[in-house]
């Protein structure tokens, strides 16, 4: 069954996935951190052994994602991997420069461990403080400021080769 992403269960990938990405199946993998993903060194081991598979069968690279945004969104942790500020820290300063650079960071590193696609930035405007899911992944309340600052880490992450996917429409 063709799909949009796939992600497999484990931290090894079933040869029945790979086989699919070599036949021209599957071109898409979300992956979750503790479910796939052990370190920043395994991330690229998977990552590695995707695209060998799909340049096997003659095929592009697969875009390969994962949720990497910072503050208490990170997917990848550990081994060398910047722990950066979440969002509303990042709204606090209320500076573009320094959204940009976060983007920056998360793209050179998850093109290191052989990652093309991050879902960020969260563009959800922080209108319930009692909201469970959005909480400090917001860059705040003032939806231009949220506006702006979201584009320039799209910026930031997609100047090092990363492509970001703005999420949550229509939002939380």
């Amino acid at each position: 069954m063709l799909r949009l992403m796939h992600t497999f269960e484990g931290q090894t990938i079933p040869p029945e996935i790979l086989a699919a990405v070599r036949s021209g199946e599957i071109g898409a993998f979300c992956l979750f951190g503790g479910k796939n993903i052990q370190s920043p060194a395994h991330l690229r081991e998977l990552s590695d052994t995707l695209r060998a598979a799909a340049a096997e069968g003659g095929l592009p690279p697969p875009l390969i994602g994962i949720d990497q945004e910072g503050g208490q969104l990170m997917a990848v942790t550990g081994g060398g991997v910047t722990e950066l500020p979440g969002n509303m820290a990042l709204g606090a300063t209320r500076s573009p420069q320094l959204a940009r650079a976060a983007g920056r960071v998360l793209g050179r590193e998850l093109l290191a461990m052989g990652v093309n696609l991050d879902f960020v930035p969260c563009l959800d405007v922080n209108i319930n403080p009692a909201n469970p899911v959005v909480g400090t992944r917001s860059f705040g309340d003032d939806p231009a400021l949220v506006a702006e600052l979201g584009v320039a880490l799209i910026t930031g992450i997609q100047g090092e080769g990363v492509l970001a996917s703005a999420k949550h429409f229509p939002g939380h």
